[in-house]
């Protein structure tokens, strides 16, 4: 289950912004409330927070300090203005500072409420987004620090859960596996293993046992255990743990 949106509520009326967010709280949201400018926009700048409430009569915000960041960019998520009294300019103003919504006092709070859920189907995506986008981020970076791994001459250096996971790989990434797995063998290593052999060590180094690998290749555990004693013989170690430290 995630968690919940977080909304940061600013306005400078006690009892709406009780109200407001008793329902808020309620109907399954996280809500810290301010009743003025400088707070909020101090809890706007150390928390996390995904929707924005705010009151354009509040003393620090009848200039709309709150919405844009530095350099005039939006708040960046979801803006719920109440206005009071309503006025074109505002709500243009609003608008084109990242309002979502526009609200005009005086307000249900069942009204404000629906609206909050409403801009919050928006901050649930834009909190995915972000989430993908640091997932991302981060696989570049890893996938450059491989690539250069890869391109570096001697033998591989890679963790073995990593080793782990891309030896399991199949289809068109067989030679980044392949790469990974024998770059530890010498070539005439490699050439003296069967078909059969390199199937069950592609098994072993992943971390497979040999009752395992006997079921997926079909044939019968004590056969299956053929294939290892070539393969201990034929790269001159003396066991499994042995074999299998090698390739860490």
């Amino acid at each position: 289950m995630s968690e919940p949106l977080r909304v940061l509520l600013a306005d400078h009326e006690e009892p709406l912004r009780q109200m407001a967010g008793d329902a808020l709280r309620s109907a399954g949201f996280e809500c810290d409330s301010f009743p003025d400018g400088e707070r909020a926009a101090a809890a706007l700048q150390a928390g996390a927070y995904d929707l924005l409430v705010v009151s354009i009569a509040m003393p620090g915000n009848r200039d709309f300090e709150l919405l844009p960041r530095a350099g005039g960019e939006p708040v960046g998520i979801p803006v719920i203005v109440l206005a009071k009294p309503a006025s074109r300019s505002t709500a243009v103003t609003a608008l084109r500072l990242g309002a979502v919504d526009y609200l005009v006092k005086p307000l249900k709070i069942a009204d404000l409420v629906k609206a909050v859920k409403k801009a919050g189907e928006k901050a649930f995506a834009l909190r995915t987004v972000r989430s993908v986008q640091r997932v991302i981020g981060v696989c570049a970076g890893w996938f450059r620090e491989l690539e250069t791994v890869l391109a570096t001459p001697g033998r591989l250096l890679v963790p073995a859960p990593v080793r782990s996971t891309l030896v399991e790989m199949t289809g068109h990434v067989q030679p980044l596996r392949d790469a990974l797995l024998w770059g530890n063998l010498e070539p005439k290593e490699v050439a003296a293993l069967s078909p059969r052999e390199r199937e069950v060590l592609r098994a072993l180094v992943a971390g497979r046992r040999v009752r395992e690998i006997a079921r997926a290749l079909g044939i019968a555990l004590n056969p299956g255990r053929k294939p290892v004693r070539a393969i201990l013989r034929k790269l001159g170690v003396h066991s499994q743990p042995e074999l299998i430290e090698r390739f860490r």
